[in-house]
């Protein structure tokens, strides 16, 4: 990707926490990629207490690319 300027950006995250884990629990994690739309890309993630197997977090996390080169991030934030 990098030799035709071609970048993974994060442009959308959504976390659900049913519940958190307490101190000691173990907890599974499950992870898988999807496509998503022409040139996305989504992460979900499954958080489970080992013990019950309830699930305690949802979350997932979208990527687009974008072309373009990564510039100096201090000129662009000043051109904010």
């Amino acid at each position: 990707m990098s030799k035709r300027n071609l970048f993974w950006v994060v442009t959308k995250m959504q976390v659900l926490v049913d519940r958190y884990p307490t101190w000691g629990d173990v907890v599974q994690v499950d992870t898988w990629v999807a496509a998503s739309g022409k040139n996305g890309m989504r992460r979900d993630w499954l958080i489970r207490d080992c013990k019950t197997g309830e699930i305690l977090t949802r979350a997932s996390r979208l990527f687009d690319t974008d072309i373009g080169k990564i510039g100096d991030i201090s000129v662009n934030i000043w051109a904010i």
